[in-house]
């Protein structure tokens, strides 16, 4: 049965369910990316008015936090002790030191290149479920890694090093390899 503009459509049809989660999934998909480049250019302007980069990242993570508690409050009961551990280390090593290491790399840097070398740790979490989990990868897929890897040292070292500092350049590094690490954890 084929619905009219304006008809309503069973809820339990699949091809509707379906269709209305592929709709979902694309407008998520493009607000977490809007969210994060509007994050990332309003830091960098917060940064440029004095503001530390440490104190915004504990600014963020602190008001995080609160807005995070008010979903977790009806669910505190289910959390199991083991979880603990890895919810705690996911937390420290995800936002404490991952955002931190790219804000101080934002004060130093052109946020452009340090976000290419941030966003490079998929690559890294890829190799790592190929070495440590033997995950099997398609050949198209180390295709991909080789191209990742080559477009972030031309976009980098490709017009100079002037967009970048030593320090920008570890800071981003050390929160690329956070990010990575956060990215296991949650798995």
């Amino acid at each position: 049965m084929r619905a009219r503009y304006g008809a309503r459509v069973s809820a339990t049809d699949p091809i509707t369910a379906r269709s209305n989660l592929v709709v979902i999934g694309y407008v998520l998909v493009f607000a977490s990316a809007a969210f994060a480049a509007f994050n990332v250019v309003f830091a960098r302007l917060i940064i440029d008015t004095g503001v530390e980069p440490l104190q915004l990242s504990a600014t963020r993570i602190y008001g995080g936090g609160l807005i995070l508690l008010v979903f977790l409050i009806p669910v505190l009961g289910r959390i199991r002790r083991s979880h603990l551990l890895p919810i705690a280390a996911f937390a420290v090593i995800g936002l404490v030191l991952g955002q931190g290491t790219a804000f101080i790399a934002f004060q130093d840097s052109d946020v452009a290149i340090v976000l290419v070398i941030i966003f490079t740790a998929p690559v890294f979490v890829t190799l790592y479920e190929r070495i440590h989990l033997g995950a099997t990868l398609p050949r198209y897929a180390y295709a991909a890694i080789v191209v990742a890897i080559v477009g972030v040292a031309l976009a980098v070292a490709g017009g100079g090093v002037s967009g970048i500092t030593l320090r920008g350049l570890l800071f981003a590094i050390v929160s690329m390899v956070a990010y990575g690490v956060s990215v296991i954890l949650a798995a």
